[in-house]
């Protein structure tokens, strides 16, 4: 082989330096750049997250104002008893009354299984008329304490009465919620 020129050394020499000076860029710089522009990346996300933060700490007066107007409400959407036993009671005679006025024939008004905790439950069993159906259940959307459907069942009845409006058998399930107060002269509980 033959010794180069000092022209063919040079170059040889610079093109060394430079993937010399490639390869430090590569391990080192990059690495470098790439996690500041990671950390400048996270930076910005959490100066996003602590301005949305920041937002939510600003609307805890409005929640604080918005739940006392609905603790003070709250009454009104609960069936009042001094126990559940009273509640159920309460509700039981409030279903029968709402489908008795409404010309239903009811055969049994019974207790239900509560579908979560301080609830009361009933169920009803009655012979009606479809509107006589339908306007029970507009009370009942009406009424206060709101009661909650929980299931209906409606089976039509034979009928032989020509021209008569068809009968139908209904089973129906509520529930509402319950607010326990103590009764008359006894004394309150209290938290301690």
């Amino acid at each position: 082989m033959r010794a180069l020129s000092a022209r063919e050394s040079r170059l040889v020499a610079i093109g060394l330096l430079v993937a010399v000076l490639l390869g430090i860029l590569g391990l080192v710089v990059q690495p470098l750049a790439e996690g500041f522009l990671s950390r400048a990346e996270e930076r910005a996300d959490l100066e996003a997250e602590y301005q949305r933060n920041a937002r939510l700490l600003d609307g805890a007066a409005g929640w604080r104002a918005a739940a006392a107007r609905q603790a003070e409400t709250a009454p009104s959407f609960t069936l009042a008893a001094e126990d559940m036993p009273a509640a159920t009671e309460n509700l039981r005679g409030l279903l029968g009354e709402v489908f008795t006025e409404a010309g239903s024939q009811v055969r049994t008004v019974s207790e239900q299984a509560a579908p979560r905790p301080g609830w009361a439950g009933a169920g009803l069993e009655a012979e009606m008329a479809l509107p006589q159906l339908h306007d029970a259940l507009s009370r009942l959307a009406r009424e206060h304490p709101p009661v909650i459907v929980d299931g209906i069942s409606v089976t039509t009845l034979r009928n032989d009465d020509i021209g008569a409006a068809p009968r139908i058998s209904v089973r129906i399930e509520v529930s509402a919620p319950t607010a326990l107060r103590p009764a008359e002269g006894a004394p309150a509980a209290d938290g301690n």
